[in-house]
């Protein structure tokens, strides 16, 4: 590979709790306490330096996934990378021209934060090829590359960052946990639908949903609670009232053949505003068998038509 070229990845995120607390009175966006973990999960990212024309030019590779709006990320006035870059080189003075292959893995509209994670994924790439070592790593380098992160997008801080962390605010505030989900398996379930989350917002004010009291702070200083302990969203029962094919999902992933009769339940949540839901084990195990056994049961309840995707946490 050119010396100039590096290829890099953008990992999918999952909310694996989301409280909405609140409202800010200013701009309206409204307040969130999350657990967020990465996934192995991936988008491939292959960026060039370039000698000169345009600034950032972005190609989408052959094979993403359904409904991806390949132009508009193609279009670096409505892409997250064409923002990102753009706020890059203006924030510290850098001119520069690149390109970037996209290889898209994540799907769009699910809640899997797949462009906000390609934009963070460039901002680092940015870090380590324009600046100058002196720069790189600083406070103030991490302090500006998380304002540019927030201008891009609401999961961009925590893509900066990664692994599993607790996110409060508009998404700004990003804390890291004391522990790791490594290894756990997770299965993503996705409905043939996507769902804009700024309608499900605008669906849980209009629809006077209340505001929950925040408490994942404890999460700080603790082990993880298991899976059934931890996962829960805010916004499901509005995206399963608004999008009624992603309440047949859940209900069709929450009931159970057996009638109580297996000890093998998986726990079942949606991430961001929708439509992917998640199946996770009833512990955090790792096992080869244990992940197995999640798909098989998954595969005999999930709707028909839905997107499965097998990955880890990372």
């Amino acid at each position: 590979m050119d010396p100039s070229t590096t290829t890099c990845y953008a990992h999918a995120k999952v909310n694996l709790a989301l409280r909405v607390v609140g409202r800010q009175e200013s701009d309206g966006y409204h307040l969130l306490e999350m657990v967020n973990a990465e996934i192995a999960l991936a988008d491939e990212l292959t960026i060039e330096r370039r000698q000169g024309g345009e600034p950032i030019i972005i190609a989408v590779q052959d094979g993403a996934p359904p409904r991806t709006p390949v132009a508009a990320i193609e279009d670096p006035h409505t892409s997250s990378l064409g923002k990102a870059f753009s706020l890059f080189c203006s924030a510290f003075s850098v001119t520069a021209s690149i390109s970037v292959r996209l290889k898209k893995r994540i799907p769009i509209g699910g809640g899997l934060g797949g462009g906000t994670s390609d934009a963070a994924t460039l901002l680092r790439w940015c870090e380590l090829h324009l600046l100058p070592p002196a720069l790189q790593g600083t406070p103030e380098t991490e302090q500006t590359l998380q304002r540019i992160g927030c201008a891009v997008g609401a999961d961009v801080p925590f893509s900066l960052i990664g692994g599993s962390c607790l996110v409060t605010g508009i998404g700004e505030s990003v804390e890291p946990l004391p522990w790791s989900l490594t290894g756990v398996p997770i299965i993503l379930v996705i409905p043939p639908i996507s769902i804009p989350t700024p309608e499900v917002f605008r669906a849980f004010r209009e629809g006077g949903y209340s505001f929950s009291p925040p408490h994942l702070k404890k999460l700080l200083n603790s082990p993880p609670p298991q899976p059934s302990q931890l996962v829960f969203n805010d916004l499901e029962p509005v995206a399963a009232h608004g999008w009624p094919l992603v309440g047949t999902a859940l209900a069709a992933l929450r009931a159970d053949p057996s009638n109580g009769l297996s000890p093998f339940q998986p726990v079942i949540g949606m991430t961001g505003s929708g439509s992917t839901i998640f199946c996770l084990p009833p512990t955090w195990s790792t096992s080869q068998q244990v992940e197995n056994r999640l798909f098989a049961s998954v595969t005999d309840r999930a709707p028909e038509g839905s997107l499965f995707i097998r990955s880890v946490f990372r």
